[in-house]
This record gives C-alpha cells, sequence and structure tokens, in this order.
C-alpha cells in the first residue's frame, strides 16, 4: 500500500471520529437506571422479570420459562423487592431485586442477604446452588402472593445443610469458568481467592464502571468450592444513582369506578432518589359512568335539616343519562319547602353533588339564615322567617363560611340591605314574601342570606342643597378571594367619595406541561402514531386551546428515520473525500519527473574514475 493511500485511510479515520463525536440525535431520552442496565426490570411485570433474567443468567444453562415471582413494586423507575426463583432438578436459581434497602435482615447469609444498603442504590442479587428433596418440598408451597421473607426463611434453615457433594473446582480459572456457564457476564478483572473453615476455599472478583453524569456500577461475583445452602453462587450489581435535580411532570389516573374520583400525582422523568420540593397529589371528583352527575344526594352535606334531591320535578333516576338545561330543586323535608333552586346545562358538564353544601338556622337560633357553597350558578333560596322583621342581608361572596361572616347590621364588604318586598339598592337581589313564612331570594351567585332583627342602618346623608353629584369611576382592582373594588369619586364634591365592591371570578389560563413525543421523531417509523400527555398544571378544568397529544409519525416514504439520512449522507461524504484524496495522491505521484527505478549494475558495466589527490600524498588514501 503507497502511503499516500495510507495517509487517506488514516485522514477517513479522524474524520469520522470526528463526525460521531459532533453528532447528536435530535433528542436524547431522559435517564432511566434500566436503559443502562438491561437486568433491572422498569416495572413489576412477568415480561420484564423474565426480561431481567435474562439479562443476569446464561440463557443456554437456565431459561426464563416458569419462573415463580414473588413481591415486586415499582420504586424510582424500576421493581424493587422482588424475588424471582426457579428450581430444576436439583438445582435453584434465584434473582432479586431492591432499591435502596435490603429486603431481609443482614444477620443471614448470601448474595442478597448480606449487602449493605446505600443512598440511591438499586441492587440486583443473582444466586445459584445444589439443593435436596427437602428443600425443594419447602418451596414448592410457595406462591405468588407469598411473601418474599417466607423464601429467605426457607433458606436460613437450611444454612447448616451440607449433604450435598463438593465440587472440583481448584483454581480461579475453574471458578470463572464455573461462573460464566451459569452468569450471563464475562468478567474482565481478575479473579481472587479466600477460605473459610465452614464453607472451604471461595473465589470472587470486584469490578466498577461509572456513567458520566448518571450513576456508578459495582459488580462482584463470588464461586463457592462447595455446594452449601444460602453460600452458592453469586452475582451481585450495585447501582448507585449519582445526585441529580428532580424534573416534576404530572400524571392523572384515569376515574375510578367506586370512588368517581382522578388522583394527579406527581413523577420525577429524573428519577432522583431522595427528590426535593415534591408536589403533593391532587384527587379530584368525576363522572365514571356519564350521567351528569358526581355521587348522589346521600353525597350533599345538609346541616340542620334533611333534603331531597328532584331533576326537572322528579326523584333523580341515576341510571338515567342527563343532557342539557334542567331545573334542580334541593328540597327540605321538613316542611317541603324548596330551599335551593337553579338551572344546570349538563352539556357544559356534570353537577358535582359532592361539593354541595347548605346550611340553615338551628332550632336554637333566634334568626332565620341560609349558606349554600358549591353551586356555581345563579340560584334562588328560601330562608326562614324567624323575627318576621321582613328585612335581610345578602352577603353574595364565596367566602361565606359561617353566618358570623355576614354583618347583624348589614355593614360589610359585599353585603346588601333588602327590605322584603323589594330589591337591593343596585337591583341585583330581589326578595319576595311566601305563604310557607319564607323570604324567597332570587340572583345570587354566591349565597349567604340572614334575617335581620327590624333595625335598617341608617340611609346615607343628603346632598347638599341645589348641589349635583357628577360620579368617577375607577378602575376595578385585581380579583381578589372572589371581590373586586373601584373608587367612586364626586367631582362636584357634593357627596364623599366612596368604593363599590363587586363579586368576580379569577379567570383560570391553562399551563400546558406537554412530555415528549412516544416514539421520538427520530426513532418512529412512517406512519406510526405518536402519542403524548399535556397535563394542565393549574388544573383549569378545560380542555380548550389543549395541544394535540396524538400525531401520525411522516417520515419521507423510505422507511428511513432523520437520524438514519444523516448517518448515510455522514457516510456519503466521507467515501466522496477518501475518493477526492486518492486520486490526488495518485495524479501527484504520476507527475514527478526524472524518477526512475533503479536497476541492478553489472560489475562490467562500472566505470572507475581516478583523480590525484590534493594535498599532500599519505600512501593510506589509497588500497592496492
Amino acid at each position: 500500500m503507497k502511503k499516500g493511500e495510507i495517509w487517506a485511510i488514516f485522514l477517513l479515520a479522524v474524520v469520522v471520529l470526528g463526525l460521531v463525536l459532533i453528532y447528536s440525535p435530535e433528542e436524547v431520552a431522559d435517564f432511566a437506571p434500566s436503559d443502562y442496565f438491561p437486568s433491572l426490570p422498569s416495572d413489576c411485570s412477568g415480561i420484564q422479570i423474565r426480561m431481567a433474567w435474562g439479562g443476569v443468567f446464561d440463557g443456554n444453562f437456565v431459561s426464563s420459562d416458569d419462573l415463580i415471582v414473588i413481591g415486586g413494586v415499582v420504586e424510582g423507575g424500576v421493581c424493587s423487592d422482588y424475588l424471582a426463583y426457579k428450581n430444576t432438578s436439583d438445582e435453584l436459581f434465584v434473582l432479586t431485586g431492591s432499591y435502596d434497602r435490603s429486603l431481609i435482615d443482614e444477620t443471614f447469609i448470601g448474595p442478597f442477604l448480606n449487602h449493605s444498603t446505600y443512598l440511591g442504590e438499586f441492587i440486583v442479587g443473582a444466586y445459584y446452588s445444589k439443593y435436596d428433596q427437602d428443600f425443594d418440598d419447602l418451596i414448592g408451597n410457595l406462591t405468588q402472593e407469598s411473601d418474599v421473607n417466607d423464601f429467605l426463611n426457607i433458606l436460613a434453615e437450611f444454612t447448616n445443610s451440607s449433604n450435598l457433594e463438593p465440587r472440583s473446582i481448584v483454581d480461579s480459572d475453574g471458578a470463572k469458568m464455573a461462573f460464566e456457564e451459569v452468569y450471563d457476564y464475562t468478567v474482565e478483572a481478575s479473579w481472587m481467592t479466600g477460605s473459610d473453615p465452614d464453607i472451604g476455599a471461595t473465589y470472587y472478583f470486584e469490578e466498577s464502571e461509572i456513567i458520566p453524569d448518571e450513576a456508578y456500577l459495582e459488580v462482584v461475583g463470588v464461586v463457592f468450592d462447595s455446594y452449601v445452602f444460602t453460600t452458592g453462587d453469586y452475582l451481585r450489581e450495585i447501582y448507585e444513582i449519582i445526585p441529580c435535580e428532580p424534573n416534576w411532570t404530572t400524571y392523572e389516573t384515569s376515574c375510578d369506578e367506586s370512588t368517581e374520583t382522578v388522583t394527579t400525582y406527581p413523577i420525577d422523568e429524573a428519577l432522583c432518589y431522595e427528590p426535593t420540593d415534591i408536589p403533593s397529589n391532587e384527587t379530584e371528583d368525576c363522572d365514571f359512568d356519564g350521567n351528569g352527575l358526581i355521587g348522589t344526594e346521600d353525597d350533599i352535606d345538609d346541616i340542620h335539616f334533611d333534603l331531597e334531591l328532584e331533576i326537572d320535578g322528579d326523584e333523580v333516576d341515576y341510571f338515567e343519562n342527563f343532557t342539557g338545561e334542567e331545573d334542580i330543586d334541593i328540597i327540605d323535608d321538613d316542611g317541603d319547602i324548596v330551599r335551593v333552586e337553579f338551572e344546570w346545562d349538563f352539556d357544559d358538564g356534570p353537577l358535582n353533588l359532592r361539593e354541595i353544601e347548605i346550611e340553615i338556622q338551628d332550632s336554637d337560633d333566634d334568626f332565620g339564615y341560609i349558606i349554600v357553597k358549591g353551586i356555581d350558578a345563579e340560584k334562588k333560596v328560601r330562608v326562614d322567617k324567624v323575627l318576621n322583621s321582613e328585612m335581610i342581608c345578602v352577603k353574595d361572596r364565596e367566602s361565606v363560611d359561617d353566618i358570623g361572616d355576614i354583618d347583624d347590621e348589614c355593614d360589610g364588604s359585599s353585603e346588601y340591605y333588602i327590605e322584603c318586598p323589594g330589591e337591593d339598592d343596585n337591583n341585583r337581589f330581589e326578595c319576595a314574601l311566601s305563604s310557607q313564612d319564607v323570604y324567597v331570594v332570587d340572583g345570587l351567585d354566591h349565597s349567604g342570606v340572614r334575617e335581620l332583627d327590624g333595625t335598617p342602618p341608617p340611609p346615607p346623608p343628603p346632598p347638599p342643597p341645589g348641589c349635583t353629584p357628577q360620579w368617577s369611576y375607577g378602575t376595578w382592582s385585581t380579583c381578589v378571594n372572589g371581590e373586586k373594588v373601584r373608587t367612586v369619586v364626586d367631582l362636584n364634591s357634593c357627596e364623599n367619595s366612596t368604593t363599590e365592591t363587586d363579586v368576580c371570578t379569577v379567570a383560570c389560563v391553562p399551563d400546558w406541561d406537554c412530555s415528549g413525543w412516544d416514539p421520538s421523531d427520530s426513532d418512529c417509523s412512517d406512519g406510526e402514531t405518536q402519542e403524548r400527555t399535556c397535563p394542565d398544571l393549574n388544573s383549569c378544568g378545560t380542555t380548550t386551546g389543549r395541544p394535540t397529544q396524538s400525531k401520525t409519525c411522516e417520515q419521507d416514504g423510505s422507511g428511513f428515520t432523520k437520524q438514519t439520512w444523516i448517518i448515510i449522507i455522514i457516510v456519503v461524504l466521507v467515501l466522496l473525500i477518501i475518493v477526492v484524496i486518492i486520486i490526488i495522491v495518485k495524479v501527484s505521484g504520476s507527475k514527478k519527473k526524472g524518477y526512475r527505478k533503479p536497476t541492478e549494475s553489472r560489475p562490467s558495466q562500472v566505470r572507475i574514475i581516478q583523480r590525484q589527490p590534493r594535498g599532500q600524498f599519505r600512501r593510506t588514501h589509497y588500497r592496492r
């Protein structure tokens, strides 16, 4: 090979290495322990446990068929606290995994019984040994519903049982061969030897690997020269996760049939071991059967009376699906009085009966009142006439939690005095009298009404004679606790400046937090469906404006992903560079002038030319 061609190949290697180092895919998957280490199951399903088994044990020696799995719970993105075992003839195989803590009492002996617990670790233990029929009979009684400790206790009982024949392992080479026959792991480290008076010679190795900025992997393997229960050969893998910053997203469960609730809980996509500032779970009601109602009338909180719910004048049939606008009546069974009535449009969403709370006066109270919560609709209420004063006070705010929140002189914020029959000064609310000895109050958004004792509040002072007020209205303030305020000024100074309050609702603006596409744009196949989740961090309860959560993967028709096309283009460019370099080398070499391949000279063709030496003659200058 010519020197120019050697340089061309060297340059090619440099170019390829540089492109590999520079190139990065469009999307990089979030770190998950199971992505790096195939022996960590991402969940506790049977297929994941079998895949983990196949990542530890050599499939030619023992398969993952007919495994018995005990326990298992997902922690930190990995199945933890599980134990899978299989017994074939007189051999026992065990695989176990735990997240940051031991499965059992550390006083036991064995690969997965004596490991210490470290912060942020996933620990996998694999175990292989011989056993006898007595042991087989005991483990045969275990089922998938058994506790992990049931199995471990059986192992502990046979710790001192050693009725098995010794093995013919006499050196580390034999230990390595025996180990790699059972486990799907090639040992790079050197084997070391040790001894124990009870169990004889042992052979072991330790090696580790660091994945930059992500994790630390430590592997330990042990082989014994004899078969003794709970001291069989084992492989232990410790994955220590490097501390990280949590990346919180949310996941919403489906509507639960029994509770009619959905739960939104946080997920740390960074899989940090001890994440900080963990958001709390949020549980919301949902309409599982889609009938338009959440809960039943028994879920309505009725205080000091017994109620009955009617829709469109009839008792509620919970097997009926309600749609459109319907009249809702909440009736006091004691006096057959409709305490609350309103219209509800079921097309806009279900009516949540669990949120409704209605309180009226107790028999010991000396005035009538009603407080209604959880009904987001304009409503009409009925208040008992206890004082017969025909004067009431309305406080139309969400913050009415107790009747003491309404001033007994109706002089508080967002309070309106009404003489019945009649309206308040702003004509917002109307009060009528009923033959049932109740006040019928209409126009309420939020609902707190109490009967007054008969002394009306003093009227405002009259303006000066001949002065006509000219009112200037300021800008409404920000909505706080369901109330907004503005200043009203008389430009003619006939009357004092004042403030006005009004009820308001803070607009909820969704904050959509979308996950990445699954599969990603670089990994999907043409025509494949890609999905993602876009929860609303503000929980506004609407899907309007939510980004699409499903799309069809669009490739160029060749079936290649973008990443594949990039690699193809890189390879083509590199090949072109090689061809150009080789051509240049060949052309430049052929143009060199005066170059001939030297030929071997014959002695007869050599001419000896001598000349007189200069300087002082010395015989040593020539040889005869």
